[in-house]
């Protein structure tokens, strides 16, 4: 059919194509321009309708705009960019007309088109408004700016093999020069670069911006992602990660063009099937430009294993291969043999007959069966497929690690006589195993065992990843401890960088993430007296980031208290301020007035008065310091009071290092049997992240304020036959070593030590244990896991791509709720989350966190006597036999409350 344009009447038309049934079947829209009075009812304030002629232009081009206007009138029209460059008056008769207006020489680049157009007296179109405007971009002289390049490639390359690019420009210039999978580029839909788009890409008209979006973008998209999958630290990641194959990216580097060809030469890799976009970017002084060109890259053999990312040692499972034959002329019947070399860590129990049969242009797939061994690491198989004179290689990898999560187990205390014997009777796998002991005269060889702890401790909340920057920083100077000032510096700096992420507008810090601001008024004044002690002792945050949290403390300080507990957070938000130059007089009045008249003399035998006396120390006001640091007692607590974040040692450790800094008198006071409030719990475990970092502090000062003899210090290693070996030690009053895995036990030995209190000993154990837990464990805490199938039946059988669900349930034993748990899921070996399963979520009605990796899923929340269901749904990715990991439950601040179930089997079979 031709149709006929309505050219006699201008504006915008809709031509709709419509069949004997009145369906409409195609539509175009197209613009009539030209003087005239649009046919359509225009809004109130309608802006102008311009259109150009083209979108390009050079210097001395007229350019031609189509104009639609609500009313008739006058109007100018004019170049702009930076500036003005060129303007032309108008008048129209008509609500539709045709203008122009010439590009001056010597413009170059972006440049926009204004038109005003102001309302005639005589219109009758009042209602409006009397101004109306467009404003629309366009480019000149682009085409004389454009280089010309010339990339060439074969069109069919093979893997292993190098691939030639040649290429030349039309002028001298340098260029630069890629080749990525397309499969990579695919993800983010990346487009091939211009430079001369971006050298003209379109320009702020006669405006200066300025803009921060892209600095707080990424940040604000990282603590979206982690509130929901994924975190901060890397402690929680399987460490026994798989070697991946490096991506397929080749980049020449800036290298000199001109038009004589030349080429650079990428070895494509051997493992790499698919299709290669190389890109070409060239700059000249008055010119730029860009290229591509596409290569596929295609072996004789198209080597295609399904392997599973994770096993553990037992575990049994088939590894299905596919193998495409594109060998020319190998005809229909060809015979290709297909060989697998597994790495230390896995043995073939079964392959495929030999040879295989794979017409030319076909694919087959052949099974493997394998057995992973009692080793650990990242595994590997390499298959090889050959024939017809050709052949082709290909690895898989996966990670082998043990169905246990890694643990850390530290056990110290002090002896009086010559030496103490402690048992080692933990077998672990070598890999990631560390063994040593400490012996030393002065308490603070106990420290050595807290650090240790706190920077292995699996988990990353702002209290947790703060407690162990504090460790370091109190430790950073002890020449005993070995600690290297820069890795402590930038381990600091790792840390500051996260509080960033988790500090909201107001200055507070969220416990997992800036979302998260649950019980934060702790979490907040405990990272901002980690800033203000890092900056004391050399190591400066970022200036607004204690400038921000010290705003929050002071919202914070000014505040009434609801309890003791929120009065005892205010005491020490007025403290840290204290420290940071503040003048808190009234904050501690007012506190002090409100915790008289609310709690009586309860307070005053709190750490809330241990704070105010160090605040009023600071304040130079002796008097009322000395009153109210009289109250404290170390050992005597009371137990309606303590909870994760107030505890006995951490009560007493905080005293310790309060009177140290203010109070020296009162420190060396202390006889050895009161300190025992602080090394008890420690030689019985019963400290938590938090509690351990106060530890350090006051094992420091304590050690710093008393004189210490040199006795003769020794850790003897003692075998399976009773042998002894001493070992060599490091360190001065605090001798540390490393034992070996043959030891039995570790015998302490420490000759002319007349104190009190001792010698201190340690002994660290931390791996991954060899042995699978065979009996639940429900100390405070029970968990269970359960699989259920399809059919909402339980089962330990699942089916190749059909989804299963786990179903983790959790209650806390004895009737109170238990805050603050941590459960530990990993993952049988062939499986794999499926994405967005999580129930219920992450906030009120969930978790308050959730972290999903590559092997395990690890929830952090808190939980009542009545029974709590978390469910995600797992995928089989191979048919085999697996171990299925116990799951762990465990309170991250009171170390005896402690769930675990019990390690299975799990059976995955061909699909249904």
């Amino acid at each position: 059919y031709n149709y006929a344009l309505p050219t006699d009447a201008p504006g915008s038309f809709l031509l709709d194509v419509r069949d004997s049934e009145n369906r409409s079947v195609s539509r175009l829209n197209f613009t009539i321009v030209g003087p005239g009075n649009v046919s359509r009812s225009l809004e109130k304030n309608a802006e102008l309708s311009v259109k150009l002629d083209r979108q390009q232009y050079s210097a001395g081009d007229e350019i031609e705009m189509s104009i639609t206007a609500p009313f008739t009138g006058s109007g100018l029209i004019t170049i702009e960019g930076d500036k003005v460059y060129a303007h032309q008056w108008f008048k129209s008769q008509t609500t539709s007309s045709v203008q122009r207006i010439r590009v001056p020489e010597g413009f170059d680049g972006t440049g926009y088109i204004n038109v005003s157009f102001i309302r005639a007296l005589d219109s009758k179109e009042i209602f409006t408004s009397p101004l109306s405007y467009a404003v629309l971009p366009f480019t000149v002289n682009k085409e004389k700016r454009r280089l010309r390049v010339d990339l060439r490639a074969s069109d069919l390359a093979r893997p292993g093999a190098p691939l030639k690019i040649a290429y030349h420009t039309d002028r001298p210039a340098r260029i630069a020069i890629f080749a990525v999978e397309e499969g990579i580029l695919q993800v983010t839909d990346f487009t091939s670069p211009d430079p001369l788009d971006f050298f003209f890409r379109k320009a702020a008209l006669a405006v200066q911006t300025s803009q921060i979006v892209d600095l707080i973008i990424p940040e604000f998209s990282l603590l979206r992602n982690a509130a929901a999958f994924g975190g901060d630290s890397d402690k929680r990641l399987n460490p026994f990660k798989r070697v991946t194959e490096k991506p397929v990216v080749f980049w020449s580097g800036v290298i000199d063009a001109d038009n004589t060809e030349r080429e650079v030469v990428y070895n494509v890799p051997d493992y790499f099937d698919g299709t290669l976009r190389i890109m070409a970017v060239a700059m000249a002084p008055d010119a730029a430009g860009g290229a591509e060109h596409k290569t596929l890259v295609r072996g004789p053999f198209i080597i295609t294993p399904s392997v599973p990312t994770v096993a553990a040692p037992g575990d049994r499972f088939d590894v299905g291969v596919t193998v495409a034959n594109n060998v020319p002329g190998s005809g229909e019947n060809a015979e290709i043999t297909l060989t697998a070399e597994p790495s230390t860590q896995l043995e073939i129990m079964q392959a495929p007959a030999q040879p295989l049969r794979i017409a030319e242009g076909r694919e087959t797939t052949a099974i493997f069966s394998v057995r992973v061994k009692d080793e650990l690491g990242s595994a590997s198989l390499s298959f090889r497929a050959s024939g017809n004179g050709e052949e082709a290689t290909r690895r898989a990898t996966l990670s082998v690690r043990p169905p246990v999560p890694f643990m850390t187990r530290v056990r110290g205390g002090n002896f009086s006589t010559e030496s103490a014997d402690v048992a080692i009777d933990r077998p672990m796998y070598a890999q990631f195993r560390q063994l040593g002991a400490t012996v030393s005269a002065v308490p603070l060889g106990l420290a050595h065992g807290l650090d240790f702890y706190l920077h292995t401790f699996p988990h990353g909340c702002t209290e947790q990843i703060s407690s162990a920057a504090f460790s370091r920083l109190l430790l950073a100077d002890e020449a005993d401890f070995g600690l290297d000032r820069a890795e402590v510096s930038a381990q600091l700096e790792q840390v500051f960088a996260t509080l960033r992420r988790r500090q909201n507008d107001q200055g507070a810090f969220g416990y997992w993430s800036v979302e998260t601001n649950s019980k934060s008024d702790f979490v907040s004044v405990y990272a901002t007296h980690l800033l203000s002690e890092a900056k004391s002792s050399g190591f400066a945050p970022p200036v607004d980031l204690l400038k921000n949290a010290l705003r929050n403390l002071q919202t914070m300080a000014a505040r009434e208290p609801s309890d003791l507990s929120d009065a005892r957070t205010i005491a020490y938000a007025i403290y840290v301020l204290t420290r940071e130059g503040f003048i808190t007089t009234n904050y501690i009045l007012n506190l002090t007035d409100y915790a008289d008249r609310k709690f009586e003399q309860k307070w005053t035998n709190d750490l809330t008065a241990v704070y105010l006396a160090g605040a009023w120390s600071l304040l130079q006001k002796e008097e009322p310091a000395r009153k109210m640091i009289a109250g404290y007692r170390l050992g005597v607590h009371d137990p309606s009071e303590t909870s994760d974040f107030h505890q006995p040692l951490g009560s007493d450790a905080q005293y310790i290092s309060i009177i140290a800094r203010h109070f020296p008198d009162l420190l060396k006071s202390i006889t050895p049997a009161q300190f025992e409030s602080i090394l008890k719990p420690i030689a019985a475990g019963e400290f938590n992240t938090l509690s351990a970092a106060y530890a350090v502090g006051a094992l420091q000062s304590y050690s710093r304020s008393v004189a210490w003899t040199k006795p003769e210090l020794n850790i003897i290693e003692l075998g399976k036959d009773q042998h002894p070996t001493t070992l060599p030690t490091e360190g001065l009053l605090v001798r540390r070593a490393a034992f070996s895995a043959d030891a039995v036990a570790l015998r302490f030995t420490a000759k002319d030590n007349p104190a009190a209190l001792g010698s201190f000993f340690q002994v660290i154990e931390a791996g991954y244990d060899r042995q699978l837990p065979t009996q639940a464990i429900t100390q405070g805490l029970e968990v269970y896991r359960e699989f259920v199938d399809r059919d909402g039946n339980n089962t330990t059988t699942a089916h190749l791509g059909e989804p299963i669900t786990v179903r983790l349930t959790v209650r806390a034993l004895g009737g109170e709720e238990i805050s603050n748990v941590a459960i530990l899921d990993l993952l049988p070996g062939g499986f794999e989350i499926v994405g967005n399963s999580l129930s219920p979520g992450v906030g009120s009605a969930g978790c308050d966190y959730v972290d999903v990796r590559e092997d395990r899923a690890v929830f952090y929340g808190s939980f009542s006597a009545s029974a709590r269901t978390i469910s995600y749904q797992i995928k089989p990715t191979n048919r085999g036999a697996f171990v299925v990991p116990p799951p762990y439950a465990e309170s991250m601040y009171d170390r005896g409350i402690v769930g675990r179930g019990t390690a299975g089997k799990i059976t995955v079979e061909d699909a249904r």
